[in-house]
């Protein structure tokens, strides 16, 4: 019975350890066993220590409402006995460490969105977040890890799917698929909408579309996928109240927008409120300043009570009723107002509180006037110094640049008011412009600059220069610049018929955006038709067409995309080779984003006139086609062009006295990066005389007469200006 008893007893006891070593041994593998933070040089560096060294960073993933950043251990156990650690560090608001099952999961609460890198180095994990300034604005934040996963060389990150879930009446989903992982991604709110900027993910065109999603009752009404540079750009156009949340996995994101359903119980016409619900139930009077002392009890901050408040509450009821609403009831029953200054709340009459408010502005005023003068040189990187001179002193600039974007474009800071004039030094040359926003000169500076060193040289208290270097550092940017390929051919009457048959297949519905003036001819313009769909470009017709005359004065027009572009390149070059039509002119000029471009072809004309008693004299009459073109980028990458020609030519000479016949188009137009603008309408008329005769009969006198005939025959030929504007790349200026 004993030697029974002791082998059962033996047989438990190996099936316990058994049992303990397999536990053990299903366990997980590694464990996080300590979480710390610093700051260093403007990062946040989280370290996490494990028990064994990982083989590859852990997957990540952020959420941009609220901001944070999650990182996943598999087969990792919480070795680090805390859940949650309050940081309060940079951008670092508070650190989650979570497991499941044989699964961890480390969350960096954020304040504000910021990019992170991991790194390994052995057992320990580093984290660092960049909390510059310029990071702020990136409302997704992207991954940049130093072990990138394998990808195929040199692949850039595109858009592949676009989808559009109405999930119910309050939620709508937008899924986006990118080819690649790790694209840099924006997110901002715009108005009433939303706006997701992909900077390095392109969108093909046959996602480059707009959808009108009313129908489905969420909160967007529209949804409008277009490209941007290099990027791409996701527009939403919302309506009512709604949040969003916004997730980024890999090469999947995914947008949700919901509706925020007011509270039918809450205050009409008074903003959400939030804090703690206070009740009351006073039936004696109560002094108000004994009600404010009892509401630092409960919002933890100190008030200040001004001499002038006074009165008694006679009564007061209040059930579950949000502090902030209380205070502010009770202020607006007394005429009171309140200034905060950190956790100190000052209260006063509202009468007493502008007084103050007052006083504090002529102390600061009259410390300001004692304030010492400090120099400075600021070095201006991309602009002219004279402009950035006078819009610091609220002037506007007018000058305009040619060619290669010589001149300034004006650039008006905000503000208003008026300010005393600055002193200019001998340096400057601004003038300020009356009238103008407010200068950030003050009486007792002086401003001026050296054309030489492109340096700014400003003499304000110390205040001042640093809204100067704030303004200045606004201004300063680097200008984008345009190319505009102009080709202008001439055509005869007879064949622009045919060429404009020809140009008819290359048309396709889209987008476009036109209007302009024709003041060549008193009637009214040609008709602008198409038809306006989605697309990415259309093709307008004013007149060119196989199937209609043109009339001598009218304004005629047509857009084409890119890529109609190349075709309608090689159509030119092949009826230029069968002398179809004689090409006039090719410039090409590159010029700053809203700066002016001049293109000139042609020449002038003199004539000879009698001048009495001094002898003839000359006059000479422009009758070149003058091209003025300025570009202005959009943000969806198009181009808005505003167009003038002019083309002047000699008129009849009546009585000696020499007229000019002047044709002019002006037109504002939006272009496709790389499509064509084609502008016709322009028409020379031209007279030869020929003389057709028989050989030796023609030349006798008299009778050579019968042998002979004169020829005038009337030439007509219209002018077509094909512009096509390109953005400057970096490919471009290979090219």
């Amino acid at each position: 019975m004993t030697v029974k008893l002791l082998r059962r007893l033996s047989i438990a006891v190996c099936a316990l350890w058994a049992w303990s070593v397999t536990a053990a041994e299903t366990g997980p593998a590694n464990a996080i066993e300590r979480v710390e933070y610093s700051q260093l040089s403007g990062q946040t560096l989280v370290k996490v220590t494990l028990r064994n060294p990982l083989d590859r960073v852990p997957s990540s993933f952020t959420v941009s409402n609220p901001s944070r950043i999650a990182f996943d251990f598999p087969d990792t156990a919480n070795a680090s006995g805390a859940g949650v650690q309050d940081a309060g560090v940079g951008s670092l608001r508070s650190i989650n460490v979570v497991q499941a099952m044989s699964r961890t999961r480390l969350v960096l609460n954020l304040t504000r969105p910021s990019r992170y890198e991991q790194r390994l180095d052995g057992r320990q994990l580093f984290i660092s977040l960049s909390d510059e300034g310029a990071v702020a604005a990136v409302a997704a934040a992207q991954p940049r890890i130093a072990v990138a996963p394998p990808s195929a060389p040199g692949a850039v990150p595109a858009i592949n799917n676009l989808d559009f879930q109405a999930s119910s009446s309050d939620l709508a989903i937008i899924k986006l698929d990118l080819t690649e992982p790790g694209a840099l991604l924006d997110v901002k709110q715009r108005g009433s909408g939303l706006v997701l900027t992909f900077l390095t993910a392109e969108l093909p065109e046959r996602l480059e579309k707009r959808l009108d999603v009313r129908d489905f009752g969420t909160p967007v009404v529209t949804l409008t996928a277009n490209r941007s540079g290099s990027g791409s750009q996701i527009i939403l156009t919302n309506r009512g109240d709604w949040d969003y949340n916004l997730r980024q996995v890999d090469s999947s994101v995914v947008l949700e927008v919901r509706r925020i359903t007011a509270d039918p119980t809450s205050l009409a016409n008074t903003k959400q409120v939030q804090g703690k619900v206070v009740s009351f139930n006073f039936t004696q009077p109560v002094p108000v300043s004994q009600m404010i002392g009892l509401f630092q009890d409960i919002t933890g901050f100190n008030f200040v009570i001004m001499p002038g408040v006074t009165g008694e509450i006679q009564s007061l009821k209040m059930d579950n009723t949000p502090v902030n609403v209380a205070i502010d009831v009770i202020a607006r029953m007394y005429g009171l107002g309140f200034r905060r200054y950190g956790d100190v709340v000052m209260v006063g009459k509202a009468d007493d509180l502008a007084k103050y408010d007052k006083d504090e502005r002529e102390r600061a005023a009259a410390l300001a006037s004692v304030d010492p003068i400090e120099q400075e040189s600021i070095k201006v990187r991309y602009r002219p110094a004279a402009e950035i001179v006078q819009a610091l002193m609220g002037g506007t600039d007018s000058s305009q640049g040619t060619g290669t974007g010589q001149g300034g474009s004006g650039a008006t800071p905000p503000g208003g008011g008026n300010a005393p004039p600055p002193q200019v030094g001998s340096g400057g040359q601004a003038q300020a412009v009356s009238g103008a926003t407010r200068s950030l000169i003050s009486s007792r500076g002086a401003i001026s600059h050296d054309s030489v060193t492109n340096t700014i040289f400003v003499e304000e208290t110390k205040a001042q220069l640093e809204r100067i270097r704030e303004r200045v550092s606004i201004l300063d940017r680097p200008v984008r610049q345009v190319m505009i390929e102009a080709r202008i051919v001439s055509v005869k009457d007879d064949y622009s018929r045919t060429l404009g048959a020809k140009l008819n297949f290359l048309r396709i519905p889209g987008n476009a955006a036109v209007s302009g003036t024709n003041p060549m001819s008193a009637r009214v313009p040609s008709t602008i038709t198409g038809t306006y769909g989605t697309g990415s470009q259309m093709h307008v017709s004013g007149g060119f067409d196989a199937s209609a005359g043109a009339q001598a004065g009218d304004m005629m027009f047509s857009l084409f995309n890119k890529n109609q572009t190349r075709l309608l390149n090689l159509e030119i070059s092949a009826s230029e080779t069968d002398n179809a039509l004689k090409g006039v002119a090719s410039p090409k000029v590159i010029t700053q984003d809203g700066r002016q471009a001049s293109i000139t072809a042609g020449q002038n004309i003199c004539f000879q006139l009698s001048g009495g008693i001094n002898g003839p004299t000359t006059s000479c009459i422009d009758a070149a086609t003058k091209l003025d073109v300025t570009p202005r980028i959009n943000p969806d990458g198009k181009i808005s062009l505003k167009i003038n020609v002019n083309k002047g030519e000699p008129a009849a000479n009546a009585g000696g006295v020499v007229t000019t016949n002047k044709r002019e188009i002006k037109t504002n137009v939006v272009v496709e990066n790389g499509g064509t603008l084609m502008l016709g309408g322009v028409f020379e008329d031209s007279t030869t005389n020929n003389e057709d005769k028989v050989p030796l009969l023609g030349d006798l006198p008299v009778v050579g007469h019968l042998f002979k005939q004169n020829l005038k025959q009337r030439n007509r030929a219209e002018l077509l200006i094909f512009i096509t504007p390109r953005i400057v790349t970096e490919e471009l200026t290979l090219q």
